[in-house]
């Protein structure tokens, strides 16, 4: 985040983002400012103004306090390795001499360094982190070293360790090639592999052309101390045929192996797993592996927000390992029929793709054969009534969908760097419906699922959840009882955490029914905590140890224990509520009594009706009872 409050940091002297440590041991510098004059940790040359005072003067906001109420002022986040080693920012004013104007910098234990400095060393006229801000997965390497950037219509690699840029769209000696244009896609976790379109031929087998951009990818290698790109157009000229390229890739492997795209052109004459094939000027997705380009299936054009170029708003997943893919679609993509019970509109489902066998399982839909109910898009996003929709709209608001998996989370400026966990090496896939695709679901509202491929966690085609139609196993994550939707959040790198939202009460200390944030925690590698119905604290040494018998197959048991292996999320049922006292009754009606009676603002009239709802309620005259009768009450007592 980006301001001055001289409260946050004594080494802040102007306006800036901050990064901030949530170690206990941080003591007075939780807030490290990542740009400062202030002498003895100054990173910018003395007398540098960088906080924009003229342009972001303080003024008052609806509090009545100074602020700035939104503004962005000084330099500012546009993105960081994973570690926030490496911390990349923007800066209207120079961080360094002669370093220009909107540049780009590399902050690093402290120091700073100027990342947007064109082959010659010269500053760029503007720059943006990946593409235009937007889509930035792995434009900053791991370990920081490699930044990718645009300027203008070209886009750049820096190699900070060597201190040397290179032009990653400019094109090899051909007749018609022509340099720039290029949109960054995707880079592997090195940066040594980087995934851009261009609409120019940059090679001599392209096909590029305006509006049909052809997909490249540049290996980075050393020579002579200095990066340089050996290029490749990975969807060259299919006869006369243009790949025509859409929107952004879908995504792509941590190692840069698995790209998934979509194209109109016909890149395969091969065959999916169903015996169809790629269809011209159609939404066609596909995968590149190995040197070779496989069809996966044809999209429908409702399915636009899976290849878009606002990742905030991309429903997308590629697996770590780059096996699996995640998406959503409202196309009949499998034998199910999609189409909504009542309306018969196509509806969207959630899909995993397996790269391995070829195949296309349907996650979310109904086992049983019956048609989707679908919901209007706009009704799951917050601000409507809704909770598992977005962060921002992933896809068309009127659309209809009968499962969704979130979007990136985004900024307060919009832009997206993190995207929950909810598909994983193995298959495992998390995702959120209203339909009812496990028995105990009986809420006829949200709730977060799991789905796993045979052969992830214990899943078999064996197995009690495992389901034909979609060939795999599908668990029931949370209670499918609560009256209120609950929704996926995160998951843990192994998918052994998963973190969701829920009304429901699935912890004996969960004693309201406000929304909590719960932990799916599968007690395989570490013991669960395990609270009684007494409340008191958590379990310790051996009675934490996790059952020895596996857990019971999802028919039969509490709607809650659905969730791969034996888990914290089967508590004890919790005692029936204590039944209230004549006392508190009388209390409770003459409080009501009274409320409603303040209403009337007439003085006269309020004092009357208090008086008679005193009246009604006094406290009774005390009555003997035998000493027996008194033994035998047991209206405090707790149900065991």
């Amino acid at each position: 985040f980006g301001e001055f409050n001289p409260l946050l940091s004594e080494e802040a002297s102007e306006s800036t983002a901050y990064l901030h440590s949530l170690t206990s041991s941080c003591g007075n510098a939780c807030y490290k400012p990542l740009v400062t004059g202030q002498r003895g940790v100054a990173n910018v040359p003395a007398g540098t103004e960088f906080g924009e005072a003229g342009v972001c003067a303080p003024h008052l906001t609806a509090s009545g306090e100074q602020g700035l109420a939104g503004v962005i002022c000084g330099p500012e986040f546009v993105g960081a390795s994973e570690d926030l080693a490496h911390i990349v920012l923007r800066a209207e004013a120079p961080l360094a001499p002669g370093a220009g104007v909107n540049q780009l910098y590399e902050w690093n234990g402290g120091s700073l360094e100027q990342v947007s400095l064109l082959p010659n060393e010269q500053p760029a006229p503007g720059a943006d982190l990946g593409l235009e801000d937007r889509v930035t997965r792995a434009a900053i390497s791991r370990d920081g070293s490699r930044v990718v950037w645009q300027s203008g219509a070209s886009l750049y690699l820096r190699d900070m360790t060597l201190g040397k840029t290179i032009e990653l769209d400019e094109a090899q000696p051909c007749g018609g090639c022509t340099s720039g244009a290029g949109r960054f896609q995707a880079a592997d976790a090195e940066g040594s592999r980087v995934f851009f379109t261009d609409t120019n031929r940059l090679t001599a087998g392209s096909g590029a052309a305006a509006n049909k951009p052809d997909l490249y990818e540049c290996q980075i290698v050393i020579s002579g101390n200095a990066p340089r790109c050996e290029l490749t157009d990975l969807t060259p000229a299919h006869g006369s045929e243009s790949a025509s390229v859409q929107g952004s890739a879908l995504g792509a492997s941590e190692d840069g192996s698995y790209i998934y795209f979509v194209a109109e052109g016909v890149l395969s004459e091969t065959a999916n797993g169903r015996g169809q094939k790629a269809s011209p000027g159609q939404p066609n997705l596909y995968v590149r592996h190995g040197a070779s380009t496989s069809y996966i299936a044809t999209l429908s054009s409702g399915d636009a927000h899976d290849w878009t170029e606002v990742l905030a708003s991309q429903p997308t997943r590629v697996s770590a390992n780059g096996r699996y893919l995640a998406l959503m679609s409202q196309a009949e993509l499998t034998e199910y029929d999609n189409r909504d019970a009542t309306s018969g509109l196509p509806t969207a489902e959630v899909y995993l793709y397996d790269a391995d066998s070829g195949k296309l399982a349907c996650a979310s839909c109904d086992p049983t054969g019956a048609r989707p109910t679908g919901v209007e898009y706009h009704k799951l996003e917050p601000g409507t009534g809704g909770l598992v929709g977005g962060p921002r709209a992933i896809w068309t608001s009127s659309a209809l969908v009968a499962a969704n998996v979130p979007g990136w989370a985004a900024m307060a400026t919009g832009e997206a760097r993190y995207q929950p966990r909810y598909l994983g090496n193995g298959g495992r896939l998390f995702f959120n419906t209203a339909d009812a695709l496990v028995p105990q679901d009986s809420n006829g509202t949200q709730d977060v699922y799991e789905y796993e491929p045979p052969g992830e966690g214990n899943c078999t085609d064996a197995s009690g959840t495992f389901r034909e139609r979609s060939g795999g196993c599908v668990n029931l994550i949370s209670s499918g009882s609560s009256t209120q939707e609950s929704a996926f959040l995160d998951a843990s790198e192994s998918g052994n955490d998963v973190f969701f939202l829920t009304a429901g009460r699935l912890s004996a200390i969960d004693t309201d029914n406000a929304f909590d944030v719960y932990d799916a925690h599968v007690c395989a590698d570490s013991p669960c905590i395990v609270y009684s119905n007494s409340k008191t604290s958590p379990c310790e040494r051996e009675q934490c140890k996790p059952p020895a018998s596996p857990q019971p197959a999802i028919f039969g048991v509490l709607p809650s224990a659905t969730f791969t292996g034996p888990g914290n999320l089967a508590p004890s049922p919790p005692a029936p509520p204590k039944p209230k006292t004549a006392e508190e009754v009388r209390v409770e009606k003459l409080n009501k009594a009274l409320k409603t009676c303040r209403k009337d603002r007439a003085k006269k009239k309020r004092q009357a009706c208090e008086k008679k709802a005193r009246k009604k309620y006094a406290k009774p005259k005390a009555k003997a009872k035998p000493k027996a009768k008194k033994a035998r009450h047991t209206s405090g007592r707790r149900s065991k």
